[in-house]
């Protein structure tokens, strides 16, 4: 019996210990998922820029490849019936004409970089 009495002697918190206990663990929690999701931020600001010039490069590779490909196939073709290997064929010359569409794409990524870049130091300026 004397056992018995003796754990009777532990402290139960109050209602308002358990509320403060609750906060603190709700703050813990909701500081956890910020620093989650700052660094998932962090990676979407990362990945967008580098997304973008991966698919550019890939881009402007395979235009290359076909170019160089129709090339050298046209001036074997031109030595086979002995034309001029400096003269341009139609297509290279309207591929160079479009020429100002890729300038324009590169211009559109660049004001897409600069608001990503935007959008960056105000997530930077409200940490």
């Amino acid at each position: 019996n004397s056992n018995y009495n003796e754990s009777q002697n532990i402290s139960v918190p109050t209602s308002n210990e358990l509320l403060n206990i609750h906060e603190e663990a709700a703050k813990m929690i909701l500081s956890l998922i910020e620093a989650y999701f700052g660094v998932i931020r962090t990676k979407i600001y990362d990945l967008i820029p580098k997304t973008i010039f991966c698919f550019v490069i890939n881009f402007v590779q395979r235009n290359m490849e076909r170019a160089l490909i129709e090339k050298l196939v046209s001036s074997a073709y031109r030595q086979a019936n002995g034309e001029s290997l400096l003269a341009e064929t139609y297509n290279l010359s309207n591929k160079s004409n479009l020429s100002g569409n890729f300038e324009n794409e590169i211009s559109l990524l660049r004001e897409a970089l600069q608001l990503l870049e935007s959008c960056r130091q105000q997530s930077v300026n409200k940490n």
